[in-house]
């Protein structure tokens, strides 16, 4: 194959786009949900009710939800720790995970279309959703229903009505419950500012609970035990405060006369002294005779010492809360191992409102969204789609991946199982992992480096200055060793990555190694062009330097021989990157083909190489 025959064959490639995706969907019977009804086979509450009303009443939570906003916006530790824990939340990113990628396209094609439509982004979504949820307990959330922005995808309602075409967050302060005797939620109320509510029916409404006592609606804040403790420190802070105050302008007595007979103080004596002191200035000097005397009132000695009473219920605060004093900022003498317990107790809160959080999306969300695509997350592995935050602590991870691993090396667990196990996908097909692609030429790159023009093996294990220079053996015993030992089937040939048997000479191993040496520089322009990728396949010639800079001189024979191959393949790159449908033209899209672009850079090597040898391009 000619290079000018390979544009040629990216160009006929079939490139696949979100409406071949809707297409499939309809053809396969999107839309068809109908053909189990999950809403027939719910099951109703038999236990009773506990609750603040009566039956098929609106009842309030037993929480004052206006209340537990208000310390959040009016006390900072409150306000510090909730900001703490979302952040850490949402720190690492969440995405939605699928064995199957149809459904996993249409989940987040609805989400996109969803984003469209209320100009509300799913992350803006699903970060409010959260502080109300880490918050208040309590993120309710109403859903708008209709065909308008389907997209051309096929959708029915999950309650056999439209499907959901909206979702839009309501204050968890602003919104009530209506249950029957046993507790079944026949409708909600959202409340204005007026007094005036909108009701809305069960299926229209999703509330998302944490911490949800059995037998009532409504889940109780984490922060709720803490407000009594925060009102007692900020009167002990206050009352300090007055403390400070008054020893900085401390209270001063000024005695006239004595008690003497005959040294008493008049009143016209008093109210001079006293006409003298009000018109002082403050940085005057009183001289006063034997009967006055001048005094101030000090409560050094008999004031209480307020420090342990503050440090005390500042303590009981953060127990609350679930933080520590180092993550609130706050610095004290306790070592690392203390301040890694009280990061690792924060790390397994925050863990826990993610799994719960994710459970209620499911729930809620994602399911519904399934079902009126047609896919059915119950009965049907393969159509759930995940919701998962990724993991914010890294250490963690890499132990848990690692001993992963080590399972499957030590032949417990096999590579299906391990994938699993570490929230990856089992694969049927390895051959473009990496033991598969660059097995075969990791060996010949170590033949090659390991045998130098002369014919002799470099010695780096044994240098000259170490006990003498020793001899060793030819390039042709080590490939009769190699032969002999490791493809005794055929004692000249060796099985390369592209699957050809090929002689094993010289020039063959140069030839390996010189393309094990484009594969390791092709990983550096990856990298080093991911950042900007969109940007980069606009300009040319940016894309064409940060080539040329990363790629080896061993490779060509020259100069010019470079220049031509690094035109060559920026050309092919931004071509192929091109043939890209607009939906898939984004930068996760454009990342995806460029980071599988291998296979095409090494056929593009070889093609080069081949026209050169034959006199060059036509």
């Amino acid at each position: 194959m000619k290079i000018r025959d390979l544009f040629g064959t990216r160009k006929s490639m079939k490139t696949f786009s979100i409406d071949e995706k809707r297409r499939s969907l309809n053809e396969a019977g999107a839309g068809s949900s109908a053909t189990r009804d999950p809403k027939s086979t719910r099951v109703r509450i038999v236990t009773p009710r506990i609750g603040t009303g009566a039956a098929g009443q609106f009842e309030d939570s037993p929480v004052d939800m206006a209340e537990i906003g208000k310390a959040y916006h009016s006390d900072s530790y409150i306000r510090r720790s909730v900001d703490k824990i979302t952040g850490l939340m949402f720190k690492s990113g969440w995405n939605f995970v699928s064995l199957n990628q149809d459904a996993l396209e249409y989940v987040q094609t609805r989400f996109k279309l969803i984003e469209e439509s209320t100009e509300i982004s799913t992350e803006e979504l699903l970060r409010e959703l959260g502080v109300n949820y880490i918050l208040y307990a309590n993120a309710p959330m109403v859903k708008t229903r209709g065909q308008e922005n389907l997209g051309g995808l096929q959708a029915t309602g999950y309650y056999g009505g439209e499907p959901i075409s909206g979702l839009f967050p309501v204050s968890p302060e602003n919104f009530q419950v209506k249950r029957d005797e046993f507790g079944n939620i026949d409708g909600y109320s959202v409340t204005g500012g007026t007094g005036s509510g909108l009701e809305f029916p069960p299926e229209d409404f999703a509330l998302m609970t944490y911490h949800r006592p059995t037998g009532r609606p409504y889940g109780v804040p984490h922060i709720n035990n803490v407000i009594d403790d925060v009102l007692i420190l900020r009167q002990i802070e206050e009352n300090i405060a007055r403390l400070v105050y008054r020893n900085i302008f401390p209270l001063q007595t000024y005695t006239v006369g004595r008690v003497e007979p005959g040294y008493e103080a008049t009143d016209e004596e008093i109210d001079a002294v006293t006409e003298m002191i009000r018109d002082a200035p403050l940085d005057s000097i009183i001289v006063i005779p034997e009967r006055h005397k001048l005094e101030t009132v000090s409560s050094n000695n008999g004031s209480l010492d307020a420090y342990n009473y503050l440090k005390y219920f500042r303590q009981r605060v953060f127990t609350g809360l679930g933080v520590s004093e180092s993550t609130m900022g706050i610095g004290d003498s306790s070592n690392k191992s203390t301040s890694d317990n009280q990061s690792s107790d924060l790390i397994d809160l925050v863990k826990d409102f993610q799994q719960n959080f994710t459970a209620e999306i499911q729930q809620n969300l994602i399911n519904e969204i399934l079902f009126e695509g047609g896919f059915d997350p119950t009965l049907n592995a393969e159509d759930r789609v995940t919701f998962q935050f990724t993991e914010i602590e890294q250490s963690a991870k890499i132990a848990r991946e690692n001993h992963e691993i080590q399972k499957f090396l030590s032949n417990v667990q096999d590579i299906d199982e391990t994938r699993k196990n570490i929230n990856l996908e089992p694969k049927e097909d390895l051959s473009r992992f990496y033991f598969t692609l660059m097995a075969d030429s990791a060996i010949a790159t170590a033949m090659a480096t390991a045998i130098d023009p002369s014919g002799t093996v470099s010695n780096k294990d044994m240098p000259e200055n170490q006990s003498g220079k020793a001899s060793s053996p030819n390039k042709d015993s080590i490939k009769d060793a190699f032969n002999g030992e490791i493809l005794k089937e055929n004692e000249k040939s060796l099985l390369t990555a592209t699957r050809q048997r090929v002689n094993l000479t010289t020039d063959n191993v140069k030839k390996i190694s010189k393309e094990a040496i484009l594969m390791s520089n092709w990983g550096f322009i990856k990298e080093k062009s991911l950042h900007n990728l969109p940007e980069s396949l606009q300009n040319p010639s940016s894309l064409g330097s940060i080539v040329e800079t990363i790629l080896s001189d061993d490779l060509f024979s020259s100069k010019k021989e470079k220049k031509d191959f690094v035109s060559i393949l920026t050309n092919n790159i931004i071509f192929t990157m091109n043939t890209l449908s607009k939906e898939e033209q984004t930068s996760e899209k454009l990342a995806s083909r460029f980071y599988r672009y291998e296979e095409s850079v090494l056929a593009c090597y070889r093609e080069f190489l081949s026209t050169e040898e034959e006199g060059g391009l036509e």
